[in-house]
């Protein structure tokens, strides 16, 4: 239950973001804008409940790996590869199901959205908090009582859970468990904030630009047959190199246990 807190946390600072913006709205509409922020106050709730939930469990473990877990520009690279595969290969699987293909219909790009204000949201504030809710604090508490496959599951199912729908559920479920993958492997909770902000990127980018364009089944399936061999490939040659690393160094790849 203690591992639960994020969420509420989560739940709490959306609460309060939301709070602080009814009564700024009828001075902005009063100056012609209350149209657009009322457009975009789902956002805005998102991106300050992510600042806050960063400043709480984000930033604190960051300041404590300090330097010495930093991530190399290989493993940026490897990260950013890994995040847009997995992302295009969940959003390709998901729209090929049937039922989950309607249900993804309405998660588009919506009418009226501020691009800079979605990419604040979507690509920085957001991953930010929710890596330190639900990886630097769930999945490493978990960690140390149930191994890395209860905890990788667990933390997924919650960060699942939080999201509020099925569809955007079972993703962020699936994207979850390459997030606690990539911070076993590297050791640091750098490697999901990276690969977290690289996959709404490029989701962001597929939603801005194809948006809800008919691509066919057999570019679907071509896709997400691609993007799924290019993200196992990542993976079991991320892997690789750390063992190897491990067998040279003996160092332990997970400084925060």
């Amino acid at each position: 239950m203690f591992c639960l807190l994020p969420a509420a946390a989560y739940s709490c600072f959306a609460f309060f973001a939301g709070c602080l913006l009814m009564p700024v709205l009828p001075v902005l509409e009063s100056g012609g804008f209350g149209a657009e922020i009322l457009e975009n106050s789902g956002l805005l709730i998102t991106a300050l409940a992510g600042l806050g939930a960063a400043l709480i469990f984000l930033f604190p473990l960051l300041r404590e790996e300090g330097d010495e877990s930093s991530l190399k520009s290989r493993g940026i690279i490897c990260m950013t590869v890994l995040a847009v595969s997995a992302a295009l290969f969940f959003n390709t699987l998901l729209n090929l199901i049937p039922f989950t293909k309607e249900a993804m219909a309405p998660l588009g790009r919506k009418e009226g959205s501020s691009l800079l204000l979605m990419a604040a949201a979507v690509c920085l504030a957001g991953p930010a908090g929710e890596e330190g809710a639900f990886r630097a604090f769930c999945f490493r508490h978990l960690r140390k009582e149930l191994g890395f496959p209860g905890a990788a599951l667990l933390s997924s199912l919650f960060f699942g859970i939080y999201h509020g729908n099925l569809v955007q559920g079972i993703y962020a479920f699936l994207l979850g468990l390459v997030l606690c993958w990539s911070m076993e492997i590297f050791g640091t909770v750098k490697a999901p904030l990276a690969c977290h902000m690289a996959a709404n990127a490029s989701s962001l980018i597929l939603a801005w630009t194809v948006g809800k364009q008919d691509l066919g089944t057999g570019t679907m399936v071509f896709l997400c047959l691609c993007s799924g061999c290019i993200m196992t490939v990542m993976m079991v040659c991320s892997t690789g190199k750390v063992r190897r690393n491990d067998n040279e160094t003996t160092v332990n790849r997970n400084p925060m246990l």
